[in-house]
């Protein structure tokens, strides 16, 4: 037998999303709406498939004194969960710590928050006795590990489930709350580590299994790709993972390498034909592209920027679900024949972009055709 549970971390609503400012109206009111509907889109699936409990793994608010509508829309999302019998089990963490200062929503009895220090709750499901065990971010910076203070594991329990809100003391990609150690995690004899703060979904450890769920939309462009939860079947034999894509904006990046083209049109449609060829499915996609290709002739004198702006146009009336974020043109042009037979000479296969830069300014072939010329001179005078 099992239990089945949907593992939830950093939901961040109404986060206000990094340089909105200089996107389309339009896609500046998508990204607001977008971490409320990627929050409803868990609620629906928990509507579909009837999980035993939830847990929140800290960041359900991106700000520390959150918003009434955020808190509204929070609360009307556990009365649905209530209406269903659907337990809930929270803890804060750095973003929405216990210390700061909001109007206090009243949640339904079917809503656990764990206090500001580890304590245990319990559930029972039809067939099992079910610990879980967490704490809530009393402030904003939690430097201090909380490990050694979890409830031990109860002996009449089946399964045993610690949320937790922080960092492996070892990681630099995000700042280091709440420390922790495998070895620490597995020492307390837990069947699962519903973890939160890290943004990217990843398994740090199996049997027990230690998990971060990941953000369930990104909120810049750093966090690219999919982003959602996981549902999860934990059984005394194995534990399954399936994730569950929830964010309706996805922030992505892509490099594209192109063969010479003969017509702006042409350049377009291969974009395009590009774009259209990611595994994005329905969502919007904010995008960051890359185009390393010669410069071709028919550019004549048209500038990058300009060029830049016609192709945004285009391939947002092309594919209304994409918006280029950034375009960015690395020009491949052929180096002088005098730098292409030092790099051969020299075994250079794929010379850095830096060199090749360099290498393609008219004063400095000059100067190298100078010098190369002088060397054979001299060579001839010795022979």
């Amino acid at each position: 037998m099992a239990i089945h549970f949907f593992h939830v971390a950093d939901i961040h609503l109404e986060s206000p999303f990094k340089g909105i400012q200089e996107l389309p109206t339009e896609w500046q009111e998508r990204l607001r709406k977008a971490s409320f509907e990627a929050f409803d889109a868990i609620i629906q699936d928990a509507e579909n498939h009837s999980p035993d409990f939830i847990v929140l793994a800290g960041d359900l608010y991106d700000g520390e004194n959150r918003s009434l509508r955020a808190q509204r829309h929070f609360q009307k999302a556990m009365e649905r969960l209530a209406a269903l019998q659907i337990p809930v089990y929270i803890i804060h963490g750095n973003h929405d710590h216990l210390g700061g200062r909001w109007t206090r929503f009243s949640l339904p009895p079917n809503v656990h928050v764990f206090p500001d220090k580890p304590t245990a709750a319990f559930f029972q499901t039809k067939d099992h006795k079910v610990q879980l065990a967490g704490f809530s971010y009393p402030t904003r910076h939690l430097t201090d590990s909380f490990i050694q203070h979890y409830p031990e594991r109860e002996a009449d329990v089946d399964f045993a489930i610690g949320l937790l809100h922080g960092s492996e003391q070892t990681q630099t990609e995000h700042d280091v709350y709440a420390p922790f150690t495998i070895d620490q995690l597995k020492a307390i004899g837990y069947d699962y580590w519903a973890l939160g703060h890290i943004h990217k979904r990843q398994v740090i450890h199996e049997n027990p299994s230690i998990v971060y769920s990941g953000t369930i939309q990104g909120r810049h462009r750093k966090e690219t790709g999919q982003q959602g939860y996981y549902s999860v079947t934990l059984s005394h034999h194995q534990t399954t993972l399936d994730f569950c894509p929830v964010a309706t904006t996805l922030f992505e990046t892509t490099e594209l390498e192109l063969a010479e083209t003969s017509s702006i049109e042409q350049l377009i449609e291969t974009i395009t034909s590009h774009l259209l060829q990611q595994q994005w499915g329905e969502q919007h996609v904010l995008v960051q592209v890359t185009l390393s290709t010669k410069r071709m002739n028919w550019l004549g004198a048209t500038t990058d920027s300009e060029l830049q702006e016609y192709i945004r146009e285009q391939v947002t009336e092309l594919l209304p679900t994409v918006y280029m974020t950034q375009l960015r043109f690395n020009w491949q042009n052929e180096l002088s024949p005098y730098f292409q037979t030092l790099l051969e000479s020299a075994e250079v296969v794929n010379p850095p972009a830096a060199l090749r830069t360099y290498a393609q300014q008219e004063s400095v072939q000059q100067l190298v055709k100078e010098k190369i010329q002088a060397l054979l001179v001299q060579r001839s005078d010795q022979s």
